[in-house]
């Protein structure tokens, strides 16, 4: 299973899936607006829960709640998202050695530029 960050201009949804690439069609299909996927988290279940991390997540960012999934991070929220999912990632890769996941865990799906700014962010905030 795969936690997924969506953006819809400054709205960005927390979602989970078996299939993200195919959630997102599903999406767009419903939203007048440009959608895109911007971050995938695999989670090695059933040895974490990717409904508890999901929902620890909407409780986390309970304020810039909109509407269902979709939050509001034009304050510069996704910055806060992104650490915490840099933190998941490195629990997870601990745990996942132990049984040896072959799928890479986190993944940035915006274009190779902004893929370094947040590669370059992380390694500077000594999050990777």
């Amino acid at each position: 299973m795969y936690l997924y960050v969506m953006q819809n201009e400054h709205y960005y949804k927390i979602g989970i899936s078996k299939e993200p690439l195919k959630r997102l069609e599903n999406i767009k299909n419903a939203n007048p607006k440009k959608v895109i996927l911007i971050i995938t988290l695999f989670v090695p279940e059933p040895i974490v829960s990717v409904k508890f991390l999901e929902e620890f997540l909407h409780k986390q960012y309970q304020i810039q709640r909109g509407r269902g999934e979709w939050f509001d991070f034009s304050g510069g929220e996704l910055r806060l998202l992104v650490h915490d999912l840099l933190i998941m990632q490195k629990g997870f890769v601990s745990l996942m050695s132990l049984v040896r996941y072959p799928q890479p865990l986190l993944n940035f799906w915006q274009s190779e530029t902004e893929q370094a700014i947040w590669q370059d962010e992380a390694k500077k905030e000594g999050w990777l």
